[in-house]
């Protein structure tokens, strides 16, 4: 059975469904409407829509097919007028197994999607989520033997014989299905040591105000400063305006400007992409929620640096940087703390990107801090647009498989106080140049020192010719 193209809108008394069945017979159609669910039914098409509100069936409900686009329009009576039926829009959670299945699930599992009751978090700190203190490892011999990856780790044995056979540059990791936690750990960090290159940077630094500064913002006193640290950047955000002459309101690339100028919605294309996704809920321990969504961080800090780097308009090579970028891509690695997620992107944003430089790499955080702000739909366009662009790349299409696609799932179900909370844990971190372990302050002191040197040339050269000058004159 096909599931047929649709999209929902609601009254103060109604929900209203239009599908897209063309070329159908209306009298062959058959529909069911009973509490909390919906069943449309006409070959070769079947739709079963869960809400989480109620609705009835009173004699009130109808439906209307116009036969010249293939719309049918069918109008379901809310058993409460006036409530408000949300997440209209997350095609991919509708289409989720019904409540009685989820009742039938092991107590020990949770379906994300599922309503949860307060004392579900009694002993949890504030919302339940814990970003600032590190987890604690599992045992040495569990940890050693740990070989899966992926979304939620469910995945094994997907990469290696992909990797050795045409996608030698798949992962950074030799044999990926057999690396474990402390090999992966020990590859993230020998190749940002073999990836920083000095020359590089010190170039950038110099090319600040003609190549870094277009891609960034200035407030409304004072443009940026190279020398500026994470705690002036990302304290000054919430009055940052666009810098860049491409900007174009609603279409700037920038996620500060473009979430702050509308009222965020999904688009018709998004919503297709949403319903194209597999049908499915996923399955998450309690416990998996914050390792999640600091993967999801990675995830979302790499796609918006390379949004800064490329002035929004991604390219082929988008996927590769992304992916050298992402340590979760890279080197298939989970991580236990915030603070591990914000140094790992620093080091690796200033190893493999276009553009290395630490004012980019900051505002790339203030970006991610805008979008978990304005919550789960903005989360989740960023990550239907990072797995369209995988999914392109014949060779990290399979990336797209074991993260992306799971987490464009999770997220339409993922509680709504997990963006909040990583929100304000990411705007209240700070880290400084020297936590990177790069050196970088002592570039920063060999330009100061290049510039004095190249000014003091400038000044001799000019008190030279003053002296021919003069002695011109004399003669």
């Amino acid at each position: 059975m096909l599931t047929p193209e649709f999209r929902l809108e609601q009254t103060a008394a109604y929900v209203i469904v239009h599908i897209k069945a063309p070329y159908v017979k209306a009298s062959n159609v058959d529909w069911y409407l009973d509490a909390h669910q919906f069943k449309f039914f006409v070959k070769p098409y079947f739709l079963r829509l869960t809400f989480e509100a109620e609705l009835v069936e009173d004699g009130r409900e109808s439906a209307q097919y116009d036969i010249e686009s293939g719309w049918f329009k069918v109008q379901l009576p809310k058993a409460v007028a006036g409530t408000e039926f949300t997440d209209l829009d997350l095609h991919t959670k509708l289409l989720a197994r019904t409540p009685q299945a989820r009742a039938q699930l092991p107590p020990s599992i949770e379906v994300v999607s599922s309503t949860q009751d307060e004392d579900d978090h009694e002993g949890m700190p504030d919302n339940g989520y814990e970003w600032e203190v590190e987890q604690t490892l599992p045992e040495p011999s569990l940890l050693a033997s740990s070989t899966s990856y992926g979304f939620n780790s469910k995945y094994s044995n997907c990469l290696s014989n992909l990797q050795h056979n045409g996608s030698a540059e798949l992962t950074m990791l030799a044999d990926p299905d057999k690396a474990s936690y402390t090999e992966r750990l020990a590859t993230r960090l020998a190749t940002e040591h073999a990836g920083f290159d000095e020359d590089y940077y010190l170039a950038e630094l110099f090319d600040t105000e003609d190549a870094i500064l277009p891609l960034l913002r200035e407030t409304t006193s004072s443009q940026p400063s190279a020398d500026d640290d994470t705690a002036t950047t990302l304290s000054a955000a919430s009055s940052w305006r666009c810098y860049s002459r491409a900007c174009s309101q609603q279409a700037c690339y920038s996620s500060v400007c473009r979430y702050n100028r509308i009222d965020w919605t999904l688009t018709p294309a998004q919503q297709q992409q949403l319903a194209s996704l597999p049908k499915r809920e996923l399955l998450v321990e309690r416990a998996a929620t914050s390792g999640l969504m600091l993967t999801a961080l990675d995830l979302l800090l790499a796609y918006h640096h390379e949004m800064r780097v490329c002035g929004g308009d991604l390219t082929p090579e988008s996927s590769t940087t992304i992916a050298k970028v992402s340590s979760t891509l890279s080197v298939l690695l989970p991580f236990l703390s915030l603070e591990d997620v914000v140094l790992a992107f620093c080091r690796r944003s200033l190893c493999f990107s276009l553009h290395r430089h630490w004012l980019l790499t900051m505002m790339a955080v203030v970006d991610v801090i805008e979008v978990l702000r304005k919550g789960r739909r903005a989360v989740l366009a960023a990550f239907l647009s990072m797995r369209s662009l995988f999914m392109r790349d014949e060779a990290r299409a399979i990336l797209a498989d074991i993260y992306l696609t799971d987490y464009c799932v999770w997220l339409q179900t993922c509680p709504v106080e997990a963006f909040d909370s990583l929100a304000m844990a990411l705007a209240a971190f700070r880290i400084s140049k020297d936590e990177v372990d790069l050196n970088l302050p002592s570039y920063d002191l060999m330009k100061a020192a290049i510039l004095a040197q190249e000014n003091e040339g400038v000044e001799d050269n000019d008190s030279d010719d003053s002296d021919d000058t003069g002695d011109s004159d004399d003669d």
